[in-house]
């Protein structure tokens, strides 16, 4: 919310003061600038405090929070899908390539473990069950010769019109 207005604010602020300005836009494009990066810091901070929340509480549930199902397209949430494959295949070092939604229940990608365009594309497949209210996604990672190197069943939980997805802690 507070994210929502901060926007609100400075658009309208950036848009009456373009208009003040008009004849001096040298001038205006500073203070332009430091509005843009307000707004930027408190989006940074909404979206800090939003996974701050819910790790608290996945902690709680002895799993871990990943990321919002609607939310992988856009790229501040897809670090949390990178931080899950370099987990899952224990490397350091990923690339992520295309982020697609087949459809509503079925995210496929693509990933480099190496930033050299010679080596193959691996892939992964995030799949809800294929229920009405699913409880379970299942995440595969194929390796560029085609072979499963990674497996994991995931827990989704669907908070009014939102879908969560979290993984269970390791012993």
């Amino acid at each position: 919310m507070a994210k929502t207005l901060v926007k609100l604010g400075t658009d309208v602020c950036m848009q009456q003061y373009r208009l003040l300005m008009r004849d001096t836009t040298d001038l205006a494009e500073p203070i332009i600038s430091v509005l843009k990066q307000s707004a930027a810091i408190c989006e940074d901070i909404a979206y800090k405090t939003e996974f701050m929340e819910r790790d608290m509480k996945a902690e709680k549930q002895a799993m871990a929070y990943l990321f919002e199902w609607s939310k992988i397209p856009q790229s501040k949430y897809q670090r949390r899908l990178e931080g899950l494959i370099l987990d899952e295949l224990n490397c350091d070092y990923m690339e992520l390539g295309d982020v697609i939604f087949k459809n509503s229940k079925n995210i496929q990608g693509t990933f480099r473990l190496s930033p050299f365009e010679d080596d193959p594309s691996w892939s992964f497949t995030l799949e809800l069950e294929d229920t009405a209210l699913p409880t379970y996604a299942d995440f595969i990672v194929i390796d560029g010769n085609g072979y499963e190197r990674a497996s994991k069943k995931l827990v989704v939980k669907k908070d009014q019109d939102s879908i969560f997805v979290y993984a269970k802690k390791k012993n």
